[in-house]
């Protein structure tokens, strides 16, 4: 056989194909087409998501219904008849899911299956609060949701049976989660305040430690009060607190949980700093060497307490530490940029204390010559003095907030001495009297 030959019967071949192949698809397009024309009401739609795939068919789901069913669900109706029941049972009082479901009959169980499939819930930002670490709060963060728009899913299969769509994307609609960018806005400093013991016993050292453990990781929700005796809770022996000094009854004393009042007014003067609302304070009856006048926080088990509430729009975290001798406290929430909170303490009155010396030999006896002294009671002037909250709004002085006037007592400085004159000494090197002296020629 020649190459022509071949060639021709090559094309007469594919020629045979090609026109089998487009008699098939005529003859296909035109069974769907007479399809559509001969049942105008019915949808035969493919629902899609992703790798899922849904089919629906009116026309299979009515098979259960009876004449008068049917009519009334306007199952023979085309997409206007269908469309007007929706619109009344929606003016009836109906939710969209009734009124579309009632005329695309099946229909309430496939979109819960696909909804069961496709929706997925929101994984909002997660913020740990960890006072003990430098970072304050740990951060994870979210995920955002999907759930299927059931409302514009029942409209688009409706739809389908004007525009004899065979195929229709399933729509959704994101669920948003909360993002550690929004955790951080409601976790910024409102306030913070320190101060410092230097010169405090290893007993006092210890108090204040322990006082400010039972405090730090607290966390207030809005509208929330804190109570520092029910937090700290009462200072004894048994629950670990040691002897020293405290301000009693304007004396300085040996007390059990001496150095707790430091705890109080460091994290009351926090508290200032932070626009929380303080519910109960008291002063002591000395100034404290450690804050301002007016600015202290005297507080005893159970009789006086420092009480305040959170009055912000948002949850406030307390953190607070001890390191080299000294104590601070920070409180966390949502900060209000443009303000900022100061202390102002005015005195009004001071007279300096006076000063008494003793001698005691039987209960002082290493104080022997009169220039050999001890501090037994240390003076304290007697002050009066107003505490204002000084609150500027973008720089400029908005409020001056009168707290408190107290009156600090005085107390009188108590130094005792020996009542011996120390022996000279000699050119020798030897110590004499001075009354016993003898003289020779």
């Amino acid at each position: 056989m020649s190459k022509t030959a071949t060639t021709q019967k090559l094309v007469k071949l594919f020629t045979i194909v090609a026109l089998t192949v487009f008699a098939v698809s005529v003859l296909f397009w035109s069974a769907t087409a007479f399809a559509s024309i001969a049942q105008p009401w019915n949808i035969e739609v493919d629902i899609v998501y992703g790798d899922y795939s849904w089919h629906y068919s009116l026309s299979s789901n009515i098979s259960a219904l009876n004449n008068t069913q049917k009519s009334a669900r306007g199952v023979y109706r085309g997409y206007n008849g269908k469309k007007a029941i929706v619109q009344q049972l929606l003016q009836e009082g109906y939710t969209q899911q009734q009124a579309y479901s009632y005329v695309l009959c099946g229909m309430r169980d496939l979109v819960k299956d696909i909804c069961g499939k496709v929706n997925q819930k929101a994984v909002d930002a997660i913020a740990k609060f960890t006072p003990n670490n430098a970072q304050k709060f740990v951060y994870v963060e979210g995920k955002d949701g999907i759930a299927v728009d059931e409302a514009a899913l029942y409209r688009q299969i409706l739809f389908s049976c004007k525009t004899y769509a065979r195929k229709v994307n399933v729509p959704c609609t994101t669920l948003k989660a909360t993002t550690v960018s929004q955790l951080k806005r409601d976790r910024q400093v409102l306030g913070t305040f320190t101060t410092t013991f230097p010169n405090s016993t290893a007993n006092r050292c210890h108090n204040i430690q322990l006082a400010v453990s039972s405090i730090k990781g607290k966390v207030l929700g809005v509208g929330q009060s804190f109570s520092f005796n029910q937090v700290v809770g009462d200072r004894t022996v048994a629950r670990g607190y040691k002897n020293a000094k405290v301000i009693a009854n304007g004396n300085y004393v040996e007390g059990v949980g001496g150095g707790v009042c430091q705890v109080s007014t460091t994290l009351y003067n926090a508290v200032l700093l932070s626009g929380l609302t303080v519910n109960k304070v008291y002063a002591h009856s000395l100034v404290p060497s450690y804050v301002k006048a007016g600015f202290d926080a005297m507080v005893s088990y159970p009789a006086c307490d420092l009480v305040f509430t959170n009055n912000t729009d948002s949850t406030v975290y307390i953190d607070g530490y001890v390191k080299d001798k000294t104590v601070v406290f920070t409180l966390f929430g949502r900060a209000q940029p443009d303000v900022k909170r100061t202390r102002e303490s005015v005195e009004l009155m001071r007279v300096p204390y006076t000063q008494k010396n003793i001698v005691d030999n039987a209960k002082y006896p290493d104080l022997i010559y009169t220039d050999q002294s001890k501090v037994i009671v240390n003076g304290s002037d007697m002050v009066k003095s107003s505490a204002y909250l000084c609150i500027y709004k973008g720089g400029v002085l908005a409020e001056r907030r009168l707290l408190r006037t107290v009156t600090y007592k005085m107390v009188e400085k108590v130094v005792a001495h020996g009542d011996k004159m120390r022996p000279q000494s000699n050119d020798n090197g030897t110590m004499s009297d001075t009354d016993n002296m003898q003289t020779t020629n």
